[in-house]
């Protein structure tokens, strides 16, 4: 018996962050499966979906460009769903249809808890619509997805969920990494050198800039470096600019580091795994994540990892990074300057989290989603 899956999926419209690259690693696991499911990829614009989703009779892609995303949610999707005969909606992205025209099992991700507990982080429509609607969706929905423990804790207390209702799967790195880094053609490398200006060794740190990710700080810890490691190394910052006037180039000037700084807003796959692959050290000082994906991709990718002790991050890490304060400068450069210059650590470091990173499996991550989507559980 077949089954129909509709997937919502406003975070494959445009450059891909955080909840677009776990979207997008989903759908390529989901189309290595050999079974009766058919999946239905709903989305208000032009989307970039894997190769192997492409002319695969399983997966049928249903587009209309609609700027207001979230009235498409609640008005047009509830039309998708009923004109498809969906078996059951999954909402990767904390939401789902509230007009719903017939009876189908509901299925979402809820990724953090932001909103609660550091609200003043975010941009204000996205605040309040959190505040106010994700409540909403978590009771409106049959089952609820999140990525961590620690966000399966917050969730719990902030949402009043319970726990039969809320299931856990931790996200995963890049598994081909290794295969990857041997193939990356010149090319892809030249591009971006060229693109970044990167010359000689670097600091890397990937994330959307925005207040809680928390990047100027790690711009502050590099600038405290003695001059004898800023001269070797430099700081790339990956990463679209989204609002709250945060501009990297400003804080190179604040910092007196512009010469050995560069920010690029957006990288393909390619260039952003050769950012990763190249990376002398990996920093993430971000004050609350759901999961920090960024941190297990650096580590598939055999780089070393400094991150925050904070939220969902150290247990992200499993133990295969080096924690910091993400509050305090003077402890993260302390640990940058310790890593670069300590073999032995960086050896460690990289060792213990390319082991991690193979514990975490895109493969596992699908297959668990999957499992859970396809359950009766209520």
């Amino acid at each position: 018996m077949t089954i129909r899956i509709a997937i919502e999926c406003r975070a494959l419209v445009g450059p891909r962050a955080g909840i677009g690259r776990y979207l997008y690693r989903l759908l390529e696991e989901f189309a290595n499966r050999q079974d009766d499911v058919v999946f239905y990829l709903y989305a208000p614009g032009s989307i970039m979906i894997p190769k192997t989703c492409i002319d695969n009779p399983r997966f049928i892609v249903r587009v209309v460009n609609f700027r207001a995303t979230l009235l498409w949610l609640h008005t047009i999707v509830p039309i998708w769903l009923k004109q498809d005969k969906i078996d059951i909606f999954f909402g990767p992205n904390y939401a789902s249809p509230f007009i719903k025209l017939y009876n189908y099992r509901s299925v979402i991700t809820i990724h953090d808890a932001v909103y609660a507990r550091y609200p003043k982080t975010m941009l204000l429509k996205t605040r309040l619509h959190n505040r106010f609607l994700v409540p909403l969706y978590s009771r409106h929905a049959d089952l609820l997805l999140t990525d961590s423990y620690f966000s399966a804790r917050e969730l719990r207390e902030v949402l009043n969920v319970p726990p039969t209702k809320l299931k856990i799967v931790h996200l995963a790195g890049n598994n081909n990494a290794d295969t990857q880094k041997k193939s990356l053609n010149s090319t892809a490398v030249l591009t971006t050198s060229k693109q970044t200006r990167i010359t000689g060794s670097y600091i890397l740190t990937v994330g959307t800039v925005e207040p809680r990710k928390n990047i100027e700080s790690i711009v502050a810890a590099y600038a405290m470096l003695p001059p004898t490691v800023r001269h070797k190394y430099s700081i790339v910052i990956v990463g679209r600019t989204l609002w709250g006037d945060l501009d990297p180039q400003q804080w190179f000037e604040k910092y007196e580091i512009t010469g050995h700084a560069f920010h690029f807003n957006d990288v393909d796959d390619a260039e952003l795994q050769c950012l990763f692959s190249q990376a002398s050290l990996f920093v993430f000082a971000s004050l609350y994540e759901g999961f920090g994906l960024p941190v297990v991709e650096a580590m598939s990718c055999g780089v070393p990892v400094i991150c925050s002790y904070t939220s969902s991050l150290a247990e992200a890490a499993g133990g295969a990074a080096l924690l910091c304060d993400p509050k305090s400068t003077k402890d993260l450069s302390q640990k940058i300057d310790l890593v670069l210059k300590d073999d032995n650590l960086k050896d460690t470091l990289v060792k213990l989290g390319t082991s991690r990173a193979k514990d975490l499996s895109w493969a596992r991550t699908a297959e668990e989603t999957l499992t859970y989507i396809l359950s009766n559980e209520k």
